[in-house]
């Protein structure tokens, strides 16, 4: 028989048993588990008590109790209760936690009676089953919303012989007049080009030379005739190729400032000797002896040349076609290329809104001596530029004028031009535009929003599947359980896929 303790003048029987107490785990806050040694449970001794012996029975008042008569007390509580716990405290975040263990009733039988410790987990079960039940509701009304997908209908639309005017005087599209602005640039050109000479024969050539005729003389004109001599310092004559006149000089602040014209000198007799070289002064021999001779002069300032007698290299006829057909094709073709390359990011460029013209070919003369000539061409050229997103622009707008509840799909549009006739002085071309253009419906989503709203989703389908303007759909719900839109059209998502 075990010891027996009295308390508020109750007996009851305890065994005589010595509870082991476990190990305890200890949870650190790095959630790492440990661990460690039993704590020993704090103890409240309450006197004075009253021991009742064990064998002879005998009740004895005592302010001290021996170990085996200690009243345990865990967590700091004193249990008024005359049941015996055992324990097996844990420690989490340094507080010990008691659990239950079986008792010892009167009777000496055991007995499961719940804990005062386990009624918080019931609690906590509660708890959580309805605040799980109230975010299900929650989800279900509150916050479910529906997505639904749409993409509208896409149509291909031919475009045929529509006829506008690019007009250089116009700021921006004239829907009435079908008139597109456009851009007027102009451009030159020079090219220079050595051929060879090919053909070979006698020349009896005459030496020549461009000089300036000045008159340092009077204020009164003067006339020259063709073949009018010019002598150099040394006496080498050359002759005037055509009839001049000669400006009159100007009387400035009471001084004669002569004035001169250009003219051509040749050689009076073929031959080197004729050829001078650097600047010369020739005068004019019939005026010898007069107060002319010294006032009336021509200057070479790069002498006169060309003087030759004998067998050489001269150009030939075939020479100078051919010359002249490669040099015009360089100048065309390199001008054709400067415009495609000056022509703005944003313009478009047409052939049949460009024009290039060859103006002027310098050339030898057939039998010029030569081992080497250059021919020298010259061109022009314009071109009328416009915007292709003016094109664009006024095509669908004249197409979708009596379709009110399409749009352009961006970037769909193939034009092809036509030019009519053009007029550069005025600016002005007609062009006819065919080609293709994509069109979709305009899509209302607030009107599906305000059909769709409470319908479940087999009525949303059938719904949506009636709706010409649409070729296809998809739907989604949030919660995922649910399967119908919300009342409210302001929950009704809308993602519009406006692909070609």
């Amino acid at each position: 028989m075990g010891d027996i303790i009295i308390r508020s003048s109750k007996i009851f029987k305890v065994p005589k048993k010595k509870i082991q107490e476990p190990v305890r785990p200890v949870l650190t806050e790095s959630n790492t588990v440990i661990k460690t040694e039993p704590k020993e449970p704090e103890l409240i001794i309450k006197s004075p008590y009253i021991r009742t012996e064990a064998i002879s029975g005998q009740e004895v008042a005592v302010d001290s109790i021996n170990d085996d008569d200690k009243i345990g007390v865990f967590d700091g509580k004193e249990y008024e209760s005359a049941w015996n716990f055992s324990h097996s405290p844990k420690t989490y975040s340094n507080k010990e936690i008691v659990e239950k263990t079986p008792l010892w009733t009167r009777d000496g039988k055991d007995k499961e009676k719940t804990s005062l410790f386990k009624q918080p987990k019931k609690l906590a079960l509660i708890s959580g089953l309805a605040v799980s039940a109230a975010i299900f509701i929650l989800l279900s009304t509150v916050l479910a919303k529906t997505t639904v997908t749409i993409k509208p209908k896409v149509e291909d639309t031919q475009i045929q012989n529509v006829t506008v005017v690019f007009d250089t005087s116009a700021s921006q599209n004239k829907l009435q007049q079908k008139t597109i602005p456009a851009e007027r640039l102009d451009f030159n050109k020079t090219v220079s080009v050595d051929f060879q000479a090919t053909a070979r024969q006698n020349l009896q050539q005459k030496a020549q030379g461009k000089v300036q005729i000045y008159n340092s003389y009077s204020s009164s004109p003067q006339k020259l005739i063709a073949s009018t001599r010019f002598l150099t310092g040394s006496g080498i004559m050359f002759r005037l190729a055509s009839t001049i006149i000669v400006p009159g000089a100007k009387i400035q602040d009471g001084k004669i400032v002569p004035q001169s014209i250009g003219a051509t000198l040749v050689a009076d007799q073929p031959g080197v000797a004729f050829n001078v070289t650097g600047e010369t002064k020739l005068n004019i021999p019939g005026f010898k002896d007069t107060p002319k001779y010294a006032t009336f002069y021509a200057g070479a300032p790069d002498g006169l040349a060309g003087g030759f007698q004998g067998e050489a290299m001269v150009v030939s006829k075939d020479d100078l076609k051919n010359a002249q057909l490669a040099a015009t094709k360089q100048v065309y073709d390199q001008l054709k290329d400067d415009m495609d390359k000056k022509i703005p990011a944003d313009f478009k460029l047409l052939d049949g809104l460009r024009t290039i013209q060859i103006t002027k070919v310098d050339l030898p003369i057939v039998g010029s001596k030569a081992d080497m000539f250059t021919v020298t061409a010259y061109a022009t050229g314009r071109v009328l530029v416009f915007r292709e997103a003016d094109s664009i622009s006024l095509t669908k707008d004249l197409l979708l004028a009596d379709q009110q509840s399409k749009e352009y799909v961006d970037g769909s549009a193939r034009l092809n031009y036509e030019v009519k006739n053009t007029d550069f002085d005025k600016g002005k071309s007609v062009v006819a535009i065919t080609g293709n253009i994509k069109i979709r419906d305009t899509v209302s989503e607030q009107d599906l929003a305000d059909n769709l709203k409470g319908l479940k989703e087999g009525s949303m389908i059938e719904f949506l599947k009636s709706r010409p303007d649409l070729s296809d759909f998809s739907l989604s719900f949030f919660p995922p359980w649910v399967s119908s839109a919300p009342s409210d059209p302001q929950k009704i998502n809308f993602i519009s896929q406006k692909g070609n």
